[in-house]
Formats: C-alpha cells, sequence, structure tokens
C-alpha cells in the first residue's frame, strides 16, 4: 500500500535505476538494465507502481477490468491430504529426483528417457496418488455444491 516502498523496491533509486519524465512515467537508466532487476509481479500491489514510458496511461484500469472478469477457479480451496498416499509419494519423489537431472538438462534421448520415467512413476504408485486425488478432489466439488 506504500507508493513510495513499492516503487523503491521494484524499480530502484530514482535518479540512479531510473528516471522521471515529465509525463510522470518513468525510463530505465544502465544502472538499473544492468545491475538491477526485481520480479515485479511476485512483489505486491503493482496498481501503484510508476508507469514506463511506453505503456498506456491506462494500464492499470485495464488490468483492473480484466480481473474483474476473471472467474474462480472451482478448485480455489481444495487441498489435498496425501497421508492416505505417503509412501508412494516418497518413492515418486525419489523417482523424480533419479530421472530429472538428465530430462532437464537434455543429455539424454528424452523420448525414450521419459517413456522410462513414466514407467518407473507408475511402478512407484503414481496412479495410486492421482487416484487419491481426484476421489478427494471430486468430494471436495460435492461439498460446494
Amino acid at each position: 500500500t506504500d507508493e513510495y516502498l513499492r516503487n523503491l523496491v521494484d524499480k530502484g533509486i530514482e535518479g540512479t535505476h531510473y528516471k522521471e519524465l515529465e509525463d510522470g512515467k518513468i525510463q530505465d537508466l544502465p544502472a538499473r538494465v544492468e545491475r538491477y532487476s526485481m520480479p515485479t509481479y511476485a512483489l505486491g500491489n503493482h496498481f501503484i507502481l510508476k508507469l514506463y514510458e511506453d505503456e498506456p496511461v491506462d494500464k492499470w484500469d485495464q488490468f483492473k477490468a480484466f480481473n474483474d472478469k476473471s472467474v474462480a477457479s472451482p478448485g480455489l480451496g481444495f487441498y489435498f491430504d496425501s497421508s492416505e498416499v505417503r509412501t508412494e509419494i516418497a518413492s515418486i519423489t525419489n523417482v523424480c529426483n533419479e530421472f530429472a537431472p538428465a530430462l532437464l538438462t537434455g543429455t539424454v534421448d528424452p523420448v525414450e528417457y521419459t517413456a522410462k520415467f513414466k514407467d518407473k512413476l507408475n511402478d512407484a504408485g503414481m496412479k495410486k496418488v492421482m487416484k487419491e486425488m481426484q476421489k478427494q478432489y471430486d468430494d471436495y466439488r460435492a461439498s460446494q455444491e
């Protein structure tokens, strides 16, 4: 809710990381481009951020209009209780730890390795976990009607 603090954390120091233009919009300076970057959408209220020179004046109005038309996910509020499949989840985690490094670095044939990965996930109990999750989700949805 603090416009100054929100812009300071997101954009940096005025005069060092950005400059404010006559119309109130801002322009990045080399210090921000080269050495200062923040994940804008992970830091809180973006509706109080200063606009960049190339952004439309009604940017935040457009965002608000878009948000007002949004529909809540039917799964909003659902929480999976993993206690019934704790052993399977531990096994699945081990399989992921085994296969992820090679898949994520591209050091293996993805078609061949993905097939092996899926087989091992199924052996570890993936279908049981998915069935339990679906059951709980269905129960949750029924309780919301």
